[in-house]
């Protein structure tokens, strides 16, 4: 459960795990929006540090909560993580000294999978995602199916795949299959840049679900999805 404080700001929650199947996550919180085109990323070049460089790489971030991890796995240095077309900073300056920050971070603009499709219906959305920055990890999964589901009036079901090859799906949690094509209390945004938002309507009209879906990395053996919050208070 995610509960909103007056005044709270928004945390990075980070999913990490090894890959063994498809990923599915359910949110409580309709319609649905596009936004304009945002070109693509192109790879090259070195960044470090707070700056700009000539191939238009940038790492200049307001804030340490918008650091991402480029290269989750450990043994990150600064060649590695540049040849992701990532950026480098070794300063954990804001951070806390024992503050989990990345050194290895995703610049501003970065296009990691490629937004090829989205189909919106009564009942949801579907976005087909393509490979055009490899992650470095292991063996990207080249083309990738995220499904937005509603499930009823205050949950919206988001299941990520493979859409290419059958994977195992774990037997647990059982989640019963259906569709919702009522009215939600969530309203969906997806942009074709790769961002997906669920928001709640209700007092604070808080966002549950901000991922870039740009960011993920989904390979054959390794699973990462990073998401804003509405509070940094996680019970």
């Amino acid at each position: 459960m995610v509960e909103s404080a007056p005044g709270a700001h928004f945390a990075m929650l980070e999913f990490c795990c090894l890959l063994l199947a498809s990923s599915a996550l359910c949110w409580q919180g309709g319609e649905a929006s596009w936004s304009p085109n945002i070109p693509s990323f192109q790879r090259g070049g070195s960044a470090s540090g707070n700056e700009l460089n000539e191939l238009g790489i940038v790492c200049d971030l307001k804030r340490i909560e918008d650091r991402f991890d480029c290269h989750p796995e450990k043994g990150a240095t600064q060649e590695s993580c540049i040849a992701r077309g990532c950026c480098w900073n070794s300063s954990r300056s804001g951070g806390g000294e024992n503050a989990a920050v990345p050194v290895c971070f995703f610049p501003k603009f970065y296009y990691g999978y490629h937004v090829d499709f989205i189909t919106l219906h009564d009942s949801g959305a579907q976005i087909k995602l393509s490979r055009r920055i490899p992650s470095g990890i292991d063996a990207d999964v080249q083309h990738v199916d995220v499904n937005v589901i509603y499930y009823d009036r205050y949950i919206a079901r988001v299941t990520i795949s493979d859409a290419r090859q059958e994977r195992f799906v774990p037997p647990l949690p059982e989640i019963p299959t259906k569709n919702f094509t009522g009215t939600t209390n969530y309203p969906l945004k997806v942009s074709t840049n790769g961002i997906l938002r669920i928001r709640r309507i209700g007092e604070h009209n808080e966002t549950l679900l901000n991922v870039d879906l740009s960011r993920l990395v989904f390979t054959e053996y390794f699973l990462q999805l990073t998401t804003l919050m509405p509070t940094d208070v996680v019970y």
